[in-house]
């Protein structure tokens, strides 16, 4: 039998563009399952289940097949396809753990899955039973609505000394902030840019103009503007080149979706580390918050790296006034309003797990009620389809460092325990109740945890990033090497984004701390010391 009868594609809708897929790549789409039969009976659709499938190519899901019909399909198409039954054994099986994703244990179905009792129980639902017992050809419609893409690893060659280079491709704004990341002062990057070039005419007279070309520097100065998306690296020409002379200064442009090749003459343990986790199809923004009190609101994006501020809402709301409420009624409607348009326009409901809505007082709860209220009203079904994705919880106020309290609320946590984000919080908090209780096992400052570190006694090394991108390369390697001996011993090592809130908290306590395994007294001693010697 030819590929063509086990697969069978017809087209509903034509898509908007045609993709070129990697391992890595997420998939969001819509299906529905149907038998190939006279009345094409339903069997699942992911939009009664609530929520649209989301795949990462390369990761051997259990049902293959899928991985290879969206393959043959562009952006925004809907197509539907006849598949052969020996493809799709195994749906039954995904089918069920789609039905039951995200119910609690209570209401799962757990039934046997192996031999005999498979065949006299089944798997709880009849008609999946059905499919196990007598497999037919299923039909997929599948309706693609997005493709999320991770840094893109183009080549890598480093030996076994640790010099070399490696090429990468940003698709992001958090793969840009990894890029600033990883690139180092001293470092050679390479990548296209544009230079404006002089070229004089037999009459003497001078022309301009733009070209595009090569170049490779060795970085002296490096900037990322977070709001243009853009890493600005300056540095000298190192090598030939038609247009720029050697040793010229040149400033290159990194940007989203443009291949850049970075060399290094040692690679240590920290930059790959962040390779791997920048192409990493696992790590996403999938948390989304509104921190708001009246008259004030920030919607921010919190991802695995990054706290991203996307709008910020500031507005006069007037006083209550005896006797006459309606001017302040108008107010806050009007401010409620601008929130529910900002999470409209700034949160993918396809991609984040849960929204955090966080105030003092009633006011997220009046907000909850308002949004719900104009959804109903004007059948806004992002909204109403979105509805459990929201989370009501306490915050001190409307301002971003607000977040920190509110990632560490017990309800936030069993919502994204997932994440990086709340790893870091749980982390510090962790150490701020240590310190607190347990003086003696926690410490913070490079000196504390080095003498720690060399007793084998660091349980729980929490290091800012911000360490790492230090202009003194002794002093990053001493970073590095901390990092790498807590590993070494057993310990477990959090890396703190310096753009999330955590990260800003750990910062002030000079970017670095640890949770020891025993108590190490001594330690304390020392401090007291050093502050009685300061204070004489």
């Amino acid at each position: 039998m030819s590929d063509k009868e086990y697969i069978t594609k017809t087209v509903i809708h034509v898509g908007t563009k045609n993709i070129n897929f990697v391992p890595g790549t997420k998939v969001i789409f819509h299906f529905k399952t149907t038998k190939y039969d006279s009345d094409k009976t339903l069997i699942d659709d992911s939009r009664t289940m609530g929520n649209p499938m989301e795949l990462v190519l390369g990761k051997k899901f259990k049902l293959e097949v899928w991985e290879a019909i969206v393959q043959k399909m562009a952006l925004n198409e809907v197509a539907c396809f006849k598949i052969h039954k020996s493809l799709v054994t195994a749906y039954p099986f995904v089918s069920k753990t789609l039905r039951e994703a995200g119910k609690p244990q209570s209401e799962k179905r757990n039934h046997h899955c192996c031999g005999v009792t498979l065949q006299n129980e089944g798997i709880g639902y009849a008609d999946l039973n059905e499919l196990i017992k007598h497999p037919q050809d299923l039909e997929f419609t599948i309706d693609k609505t997005k493709t999320y893409f991770k840094m893109k690893l183009v080549s890598k060659n480093i030996d076994k000394d640790g010099k070399g280079s490696v090429a990468l491709v940003p698709e992001n704004t958090e793969d840009m902030w990894h890029a600033y990341n990883i690139i180092s002062e001293g470092d050679l990057v390479s990548c296209s840019t544009f230079r404006k070039v002089q070229m004089e005419s037999a009459t003497g007279s001078s022309n301009s103009y733009r070209v595009r070309t090569t170049l490779t520097i060795s970085v002296e100065n490096i900037d990322f503007d977070t709001q243009a998306c853009v890493l600005r690296l300056k540095g000298r020409n190192v090598e030939e080149n038609k247009y720029v002379k050697m040793g010229a200064y040149h400033t290159l442009d990194v940007e989203q979706n443009r291949k850049f090749t970075i060399t290094k003459v040692k690679w240590d343990s920290i930059s790959l580390d962040r390779v791997d986790t920048a192409c990493d199809p696992a790590q996403n923004a999938d948390v989304a918050a509104a921190i708001m009190q009246e008259g004030i609101a920030h919607i921010c994006l919190i991802t695995s790296n990054m706290t991203i501020v996307r709008a910020k809402i500031d507005q006069v709301i007037p006083r209550k006034r005896k006797g006459n409420v309606s001017q302040h009624e108008k107010g806050l409607a009007r401010f409620y309003e601008s929130i529910m348009q900002g999470i409209l326009r700034h949160i993918n409901f396809d991609l984040v797990k849960c929204v955090i809505l966080a105030s003092p007082g009633f006011v997220k709860d009046q907000f909850m009620d308002y949004m719900i209220q104009q959804a109903i009203k004007s059948d806004n079904k992002i909204i109403l389809e979105n509805k459990s994705k929201f989370l009501l919880v306490h915050a001190s106020s409307g301002f971003k460092h607000s977040l920190k309290e509110v990632l560490a609320d017990p309800a936030v946590i069993s919502r994204i325990s997932d994440t990086k984000a709340a790893g870091e919080v749980r982390a510090l908090e962790s150490f701020y109740t240590t310190l607190q209780m347990d003086p003696a096992r926690a410490f913070y400052g490079k000196k504390h945890i080095e003498k720690a570190n060399t007793a084998q006694a660091v349980e729980t090394l929490l290091i800012s990033d911000k360490l790492f991108r230090c202009q003194n390369i002794a002093l990053r390697k001493e970073y590095v090497e901390l990092v790498e001996n807590v590993k070494d011993s057993g310990g477990d090592v959090k890396i703190f984004s310096s753009l999330h809130v955590s990260g800003e908290q750990l910062d002030q306590l000079t970017g670095i701390a640890a949770l020891l395994r025993f108590p190490m007294p001594e330690l304390e001693d020392e401090s007291d010391e050093g502050s009685d010697s300061e204070n004489d």
